[in-house]
């Protein structure tokens, strides 16, 4: 499980997401053994991902060795919304590891990634759900475990005069001290 949060305020966004990485039970804290990358930088953008922790070298394999150093503008929700489509067809073509439809126990008609995204840069901060539908934001956004914890904080914080980074960091922390599956250290990025 993961926490990732955005946060523009005054100019600044921030991207944030805490480090924890599990194989099933096992918790990995120790950043000098493992480090668990969650937010990856894809020219102006940061990406950042809930879920599995294969959907790290999905992306980094997608943006390196499928698209040919041609890089995706992610500056509109329509932008955000082709990028993870042709993501999510590469996807069921490409990585045979990838389950279609793994645990579905809902009736929705539309296909389901495991995973949430969080793409922020100098247009804004896009919430990209499992089922990819594309929600920009203008001031913050949490997904993954803990991110009730996160909308609580924002809300507590957000008119304090602190930065978007002081906001996202706190807020990150919080969810890692209130959640059991958010933990590790913290990585912060500034767009």
């Amino acid at each position: 499980m993961s926490i990732l949060v955005a946060v523009v305020k005054d100019g600044e966004t921030a991207i944030a997401a805490d480090c924890l990485c599990s194989f099933g039970d096992t918790q990995i804290n120790d950043m000098d053994n493992h480090s668990m990358a969650k937010i990856i930088k894809s020219g102006e953008s940061y990406i950042g991902y809930t879920g599995w922790g294969k959907y790290e070298n999905i992306l980094k394999h997608y943006l390196t060795k499928t698209l040919n150093s041609s890089l995706p503008s992610l500056n509109s929700e329509i932008e955000v919304f082709e990028f993870f489509s042709k993501l999510w067809k590469v996807m069921e073509e490409s990585y045979g590891l990838v389950n279609e439809q793994c645990n579905r126990q809902d009736d929705s008609p539309f296909g389901e990634m495991d995973s949430s995204f969080i793409v922020a840069n100098k247009t804004g901060i896009y919430l990209v759900s499992s089922h990819i539908a594309v929600s920009k934001f203008s001031k913050f956004c949490a997904t993954g475990s803990g991110s009730e914890y996160c909308y609580g904080a924002f809300d507590v914080l957000y008119d304090l005069n602190i930065s978007a980074s002081e906001i996202a960091q706190k807020s990150v922390q919080i969810a890692i001290n209130y959640d059991a599956h958010c933990g590790g250290k913290i990585e912060l990025f500034n767009v």
